[in-house]
């Protein structure tokens, strides 16, 4: 049996691990496939890895399909999305990435509804799966529905946005945080690529390292201790001889003034021939 393949429906879900892949070729070599494969008239909508593996196989295993009615492409997609956050085995950061695609599909066919007439013109509200009323009440909705706080749930979210594939993984694989890894999607692509260069599981220090703040004043000290500013230095001694100099010779501060050059030159000679 020939399913048609959509790129869309293909990478919703989140990819396998090696190990996942492994495991789910050895089942359907060994018991087959059980659970049928679901599509939306030829097209494959759920069912993607046990389709490849099957295919693959010298001698293809049976499979049935069970095929489900939708008005459109959209709402195919929204079915895929609630069936997934039912199995419960996604990532967090996988189930917002979904939940963020279900919503811009539900909140633009609100909208559809109420240019038709669908709606309440008069104020402009669209009928959206969630209240929106109130502030951060959808995103709140949404992250309770997946189990996480909505700070978490906008920190992933910014993560799926700005944030380069290699990052995504390392969340998935609980190798970084959510607030780490929102602050590290700030980052240009090349910085998020350099400290990505170590592997997953060396992300944070190196994030924490260049995160260090540099104690300027302290810095500088230790700068000047181990090799001295010789520039800085000949200006402040010009300036200490200028001042000297304007000091009246009948001033009573200057043989003391000079007593104290003369007591520090003494004090600093040793080493010099």
């Amino acid at each position: 049996m020939k399913l048609k393949i959509d790129s869309e429906f293909e990478t919703l879900l989140p990819p396998l691990k090696k190990e996942e892949v492994d495991n789910l070729k050895k089942s359907l070599l060994v018991n087959g496939c059980h659970s049928p494969l679901i599509a939306w008239g030829d097209i494959l909508i759920d069912g993607h890895n046990r389709y490849k593996i099957i295919n693959s196989m010298v001698t293809p295993c049976h499979f049935d399909v069970t095929r489900m009615e939708f008005n459109s492409k959209e709402d195919a997609l929204v079915w895929v999305i609630d069936n997934q956050n039912s199995r419960r085995n996604s990532s967090a950061i996988d189930l917002v990435k979904m939940k963020e695609k279900k919503h811009d599909i539900l909140q633009r066919q609100a909208k559809e509804r109420m240019s038709q007439g669908g709606g309440d013109k008069k104020s402009g509200k669209v009928n959206l799966p969630y209240p929106v009323e109130e502030k951060g009440q959808t995103r709140d909705k949404m992250a309770a529905e997946i189990g996480i706080s909505g700070k978490t749930y906008d920190a992933l979210a910014k993560v799926n946005k700005k944030g380069i594939p290699e990052i995504v993984a390392a969340v998935r694989n609980k190798h970084v945080g959510a607030a780490t890894a929102a602050k590290i999607a700030d980052l240009s692509e090349s910085e998020q690529l350099e400290l990505m260069s170590e592997g997953e599981q060396e992300i944070v220090k190196k994030f924490n390292e260049k995160q260090k703040p540099k104690k300027k004043g302290v810095e500088k000290k230790r700068n000047l201790g181990r090799k001295p500013d010789y520039e800085v230095a000949m200006k402040y001694a010009r300036m200490a001889v200028a001042q000297l100099e304007c000091i009246y010779h009948n001033h009573h501060d200057r043989d003391q003034a000079f007593d104290y050059v003369i007591k520090w030159i003494n004090n600093n000679r040793t080493g010099r021939k």
